[in-house]
């Protein structure tokens, strides 16, 4: 429904997300978060917000109509 909120915690995964090399372990989870970032800030049907509060929070509204 067009207005919904979409809240992710540790969206910046310990600033992980930022490193060119990462460890074997943190593969899959790195492509994940990095795959929705991209996903939510491509679309125009979501409005998007980041902070930089503990490991990261994203803020995302549907916005589609």
């Amino acid at each position: 429904e067009s207005g919904a909120l979409i809240i992710a915690d540790n969206i910046f995964y310990k600033n992980k997300i930022f490193k060119r090399e990462t460890v074997r372990h943190d593969l899959n989870s790195i492509k994940g978060i990095k795959e929705y970032i991209r996903y939510i800030t491509d679309s125009d049907d979501f409005s998007s917000y980041f902070f930089d509060i503990g490991d990261g929070i994203s803020v995302t509204r549907f916005v589609k109509k």
